[in-house]
């Protein structure tokens, strides 16, 4: 979807969503707009890796954000986040 809105021509491109309790992507749950939008954000833990198919994700954004946050509070906010993830 990325790649489509940077280098596409169509008017609009639907954007999956992500909703930890229902726990599985949801399919075109946002549209960009060209006529409506000028800015994507985007956040995701993968964004700035560069490996494991990866490698390219970067090229799409013209500035990015890393915050550099304690790991321990961070375990302890995904143990809090993960409370609503449904059990398969």
């Amino acid at each position: 979807a990325l790649e489509r809105i940077q280098s596409g021509s169509e008017t609009s491109v639907t954007i999956p969503g992500f909703d930890h309790a229902k726990g599985d992507p949801v399919p075109d749950q946002h549209t960009f707009d060209r006529s409506r939008h000028n800015i994507v954000l985007c956040e995701g833990i993968y964004l700035l890796h560069d490996n494991d198919g990866w490698e390219n994700i970067k090229s799409f954004f013209d500035w990015t954000i890393y915050i550099d946050a304690d790991v321990d509070a961070c375990i302890e906010r995904l143990k809090e986040r993960n409370k609503c993830i449904p059990v398969s």
